[in-house]
């Protein structure tokens, strides 16, 4: 990590190994959940939802729009898998208007920053870019 330009003591999130037989995609927007979407393993298998809506609460300043994924595992607990920043992920059966809507809120909240400086978008002087 000091290598990328981290701190020492920057902290890092490790857990046991497990094995998940069924992962699910969470499409997180707003705080609410838009969709969750089997992402693989074992279709029998059900997640507890009450495990989203604790991972969703407990992110006080998440971005408009995320994916939450989770998994269960042989015994029968839910676990979060990881979390994903919204503008990077695929719709894995996500409805098109959804898909939009999720990807549009996260992308207006990414470039906020820069239209608050700059009524307009331009393209800088120095750039060599044909289209």
């Amino acid at each position: 990590m000091i290598g990328i330009g981290l701190p020492f003591d920057y902290p890092i999130r490790i857990s046991e190994v497990v094995e998940f037989i069924a992962e699910w995609r969470c499409f997180v927007l707003d705080g609410r959940v838009l969709d969750v979407r089997p992402y693989t393993g074992d279709y029998h298998a059900q997640f507890d939802p009450s495990v989203i809506d604790k991972a969703i609460s407990c992110w006080k300043d998440a971005p408009i729009a995320y994916g939450l994924d989770i998994g269960v595992i042989s015994d029968g607990r839910t676990l979060v898998v990881e979390v994903n920043d919204g503008y990077a992920l695929g719709n894995y059966g996500l409805s098109p208007l959804n898909s939009i809507n999720f990807h549009k809120a996260r992308w207006k909240e990414m470039v906020k920053p820069y239209f608050e400086k700059n009524d307009v978008f331009t393209m800088p002087e120095n750039e060599n870019i044909s289209f």
